[in-house]
């Protein structure tokens, strides 16, 4: 049963973190949690976890919203409730184990009384204690052991003697906090006391303490049994109507994003845009520029070009780069100027030697007006007629 209820709680967890809240206004929750119960009756007490084993339990609530300070739940939960112990029968004059164990469901209507009711705290508290008294039936499907020497095993022992199956009025008290996740989703967390009309769940109609005797006539009163119900669970708002809800209340999320401000790690996200589960605007890329922001949402880029991508790293972003995976300068379009003479490389005939536009980006090394990439004897004067070679006179 334990696995049972971390498996339940770690589901309802990843459904929490997923919540999107839909308005700040929910008239109706739902209500699912789970949780240990512990007996306190005429056979001894188990509260707060006094005496193992601890048995465990689940259940839920359908609240409605009244007013602020007040809803309207169906409420209950099923699992085991148990004890045992070790006594003297002075008639027997020997040991024996009384206790019992019982499979207990329980259906009550209450009222609960919020405390963030905009009197003795706000309305949009996001810690949101409560208490709640209501009165319904309960079920017991008991088995009971109380007889003769402690032999064999103990288990066995312990569901040997007898069994009941009763139905009888039942009330309860709670108190409690919610914790709101977001608007359509609280964590909540509670103590339940449960009280029934009929006293024989456990197999002791009276208070006995040390011996086992016969009849109220020895002096003995009855003890009607309770047991707590400590549980945790988890609370989905939905629908519209007033100010709040039947387990749900209005939220304080400056944003309007969805997320409450106490789980909001970016609390002053634009309107409009979309978060995260902690509240921060989403970014698909992870550039470091929000989607709504970004023009290349899907690739990451640079903050200064609005997300969009410089690959070669010249300044100039690939949409508008001729030479994107080439370094170069913006005045060529991010083409490269290797040699950084003002021509861009694809229209340089020389482009790792700086020279002149009206050398097509060569230099005339030699100074006879003939460059480079024309001159035959690029390191000798001579005429263009002589392709820049001297001339031999005979």
């Amino acid at each position: 049963m334990n696995k049972n209820i971390i498996t339940l709680v770690v589901s309802l967890l990843v459904i929490a973190i997923g919540a999107e809240a839909q308005s700040n206004t929910k008239k109706f929750g739902i209500e699912i949690n789970g949780g240990i119960r512990e007996y306190h009756g005429d056979l001894g007490s188990a509260l707060y976890f006094k005496k193992a084993p601890n048995y465990q339990a689940v259940g839920g609530a359908i609240g409605m919203y009244l007013n602020s300070s007040f809803d309207v739940n169906i409420y209950g939960s099923t699992g085991d409730l148990g004890f045992y112990k070790e006594s003297w029968d002075i008639l027997k004059a020997e040991p024996y184990r009384q206790g019992f164990r019982s499979h207990i469901t329980e259906g009550m209507i209450g009222v609960t009384f919020k405390l963030n009711n905009g009197t003795i705290m706000s309305e949009d508290a996001t810690f949101k204690p409560f208490i709640r008294a209501g009165w319904g039936v309960v079920k017991s499907i008991s088995k009971f052991s109380e007889g003769s020497t402690l032999v064999g095993d103990a288990e066995t022992y312990y569901y040997a003697s007898r069994s009941r199956t009763w139905l009888a009025s039942h009330w309860n008290a709670a108190a409690g906090f919610k914790i709101g996740l977001t608007d359509a989703l609280d964590l909540v967390v509670s103590e339940q006391v449960n009280y029934s009309f009929d006293d024989n769940y456990d197999g002791a109609p009276f208070a006995i303490a040390g011996a086992r005797l016969n009849s109220a006539s020895e002096g003995n009163k009855p003890l009607h049994d309770i047991y707590l119900y400590h549980n945790i669970g988890f609370v989905f708002n939905f629908g519209s109507n007033g100010n709040s809800s039947g387990s749900s209340y209005k939220i304080k999320d400056a944003d309007d994003d969805g997320i409450s401000d106490a789980f909001d790690i970016c609390p002053n996200t634009p309107e409009g845009y979309q978060v995260d589960t902690v509240g921060c605007p989403l970014d698909d890329d992870k550039d470091g520029v929000v989607n709504e922001e970004d023009k290349c949402p899907n690739v990451a880029g640079l903050k200064a070009f609005n997300g969009c991508p410089d690959t070669d790293g010249d300044g100039v972003q690939d949409s508008e780069d001729k030479c994107p995976n080439v370094s170069g300068v913006s005045a060529f379009g991010g083409c490269p100027d290797s040699d950084k003479d003002g021509i861009q490389d694809s229209e340089d005939k020389c482009p790792l030697m700086a020279g002149s536009k009206e050398g097509e980006g060569c230099p005339d090394s030699d100074g006879d007006g003939v460059y480079d990439h024309k001159d035959v004897c690029p390191a000798t004067a001579g005429p263009e007629s002589n392709k820049g070679c001297p001339e031999i006179k005979e």
